[in-house]
Protein backbone atom coordinates (compact mmCIF):
# COMPACT_ATOMS: atom_id res chain seq x y z
CA UNK A 1 0.00 0.00 0.00
CA UNK A 2 1.52 3.16 -0.77
CA UNK A 3 1.82 5.93 1.80
CA UNK A 4 -0.49 9.01 1.46
CA UNK A 5 0.56 12.22 2.45
CA UNK A 6 -1.24 15.46 3.38
CA UNK A 7 0.77 18.17 1.02
CA UNK A 8 0.78 22.65 1.69
CA UNK A 9 1.65 24.19 -1.31
CA UNK A 10 2.58 27.99 0.11
CA UNK A 11 2.20 30.11 -2.78
CA UNK A 12 0.74 31.11 -5.77
CA UNK A 13 3.02 31.47 -8.98
CA UNK A 14 4.51 29.28 -11.79
CA UNK A 15 6.21 27.15 -9.16
CA UNK A 16 2.73 26.42 -7.26
CA UNK A 17 0.85 25.75 -10.15
CA UNK A 18 3.63 23.33 -11.36
CA UNK A 19 3.82 21.73 -8.09
CA UNK A 20 -0.02 20.86 -7.89
CA UNK A 21 -0.04 19.45 -11.11
CA UNK A 22 2.94 17.28 -10.79
CA UNK A 23 2.29 16.11 -7.33
CA UNK A 24 -1.13 15.50 -8.31
CA UNK A 25 -1.02 13.53 -11.39
CA UNK A 26 1.65 10.96 -9.84
CA UNK A 27 0.14 11.11 -6.45
CA UNK A 28 -3.70 11.40 -7.14
CA UNK A 29 -4.30 9.95 -3.55
CA UNK A 30 -2.37 12.95 -1.56
CA UNK A 31 -4.34 15.72 -0.11
CA UNK A 32 -3.23 18.96 -1.51
CA UNK A 33 -3.70 22.48 0.37
CA UNK A 34 -2.49 25.72 -1.37
CA UNK A 35 -2.06 28.86 0.70
CA UNK A 36 -2.46 31.68 -1.59
CA UNK A 37 -2.89 35.36 -0.87
CA UNK A 38 -5.74 35.47 -3.15
CA UNK A 39 -7.89 31.89 -2.85
CA UNK A 40 -10.76 33.39 -4.12
CA UNK A 41 -9.02 33.14 -7.95
CA UNK A 42 -7.98 29.22 -7.93
CA UNK A 43 -10.14 26.25 -9.20
CA UNK A 44 -9.97 22.72 -7.89
CA UNK A 45 -7.69 21.90 -9.98
CA UNK A 46 -4.50 23.09 -11.94
CA UNK A 47 -4.27 21.48 -15.65
CA UNK A 48 -0.12 21.59 -16.56
CA UNK A 49 -0.89 21.60 -20.63
CA UNK A 50 2.21 18.93 -22.02
CA UNK A 51 0.99 18.93 -25.87
CA UNK A 52 4.65 19.36 -27.39
CA UNK A 53 6.68 18.30 -24.69
CA UNK A 54 8.39 15.78 -23.27
CA UNK A 55 6.08 14.59 -21.13
CA UNK A 56 3.29 15.02 -23.72
CA UNK A 57 2.79 10.76 -23.69
CA UNK A 58 1.39 11.24 -20.42
CA UNK A 59 -1.27 13.81 -21.16
CA UNK A 60 -2.25 16.74 -19.35
CA UNK A 61 -1.47 16.34 -16.11
CA UNK A 62 -3.83 17.24 -13.32
CA UNK A 63 -3.74 18.28 -9.92
CA UNK A 64 -6.66 18.39 -7.70
CA UNK A 65 -6.60 20.94 -4.99
CA UNK A 66 -8.52 20.10 -1.62
CA UNK A 67 -8.63 23.37 -0.09
CA UNK A 68 -7.35 27.06 -0.58
CA UNK A 69 -6.84 29.51 1.95
CA UNK A 70 -5.34 33.01 2.80
CA UNK A 71 -4.69 31.56 6.30
CA UNK A 72 -1.72 29.69 7.34
CA UNK A 73 -3.87 27.88 10.07
CA UNK A 74 -5.87 26.30 7.52
CA UNK A 75 -3.26 24.97 5.03
CA UNK A 76 -0.44 23.93 7.12
CA UNK A 77 -2.43 22.54 10.47
CA UNK A 78 -2.38 18.75 8.75
CA UNK A 79 0.46 18.67 6.36
CA UNK A 80 2.93 16.28 6.80
CA UNK A 81 4.82 18.25 3.91
CA UNK A 82 4.99 22.19 3.43
CA UNK A 83 6.66 23.11 -0.10
CA UNK A 84 7.07 27.33 0.19
CA UNK A 85 6.92 28.07 -3.71
CA UNK A 86 7.89 31.46 -3.81
CA UNK A 87 10.43 34.74 -4.33
CA UNK A 88 13.42 34.75 -1.72
CA UNK A 89 11.65 37.61 -0.55
CA UNK A 90 8.66 36.85 0.80
CA UNK A 91 9.36 32.87 1.58
CA UNK A 92 10.22 34.60 5.43
CA UNK A 93 6.58 36.39 5.41
CA UNK A 94 5.10 32.51 4.79
CA UNK A 95 7.06 30.66 7.43
CA UNK A 96 6.06 33.74 9.77
CA UNK A 97 1.98 33.44 8.70
CA UNK A 98 2.77 29.60 9.73
CA UNK A 99 5.01 28.44 12.22
CA UNK A 100 2.62 28.35 14.87
CA UNK A 101 0.67 25.48 12.88
CA UNK A 102 2.95 23.09 11.90
CA UNK A 103 2.72 19.77 13.48
CA UNK A 104 5.35 18.04 14.70
CA UNK A 105 7.35 15.72 12.54
CA UNK A 106 6.31 18.25 9.19
CA UNK A 107 8.60 18.23 6.65
CA UNK A 108 9.25 21.78 5.44
CA UNK A 109 11.14 23.03 2.00
CA UNK A 110 11.32 25.31 -0.66
CA UNK A 111 11.50 25.16 -4.18
CA UNK A 112 13.36 26.16 -5.48
CA UNK A 113 16.04 26.21 -2.81
CA UNK A 114 17.40 30.00 -2.74
CA UNK A 115 17.89 32.82 -0.69
CA UNK A 116 19.11 30.42 2.48
CA UNK A 117 16.14 29.08 3.21
CA UNK A 118 17.35 27.17 5.45
CA UNK A 119 18.94 29.32 7.84
CA UNK A 120 15.08 31.19 7.61
CA UNK A 121 13.09 27.88 8.95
Amino acid sequence: MEPTFNIAICGGGNLAHACISSIGYCNPHFKINVLSRRPEVWDKQIVAKTNGTPWAYRGDMIGKINLVSNKGKDVVSDADIILVCSPAHTKNEILMEIRDHVKPGALIGSVFGQGAFDWQA
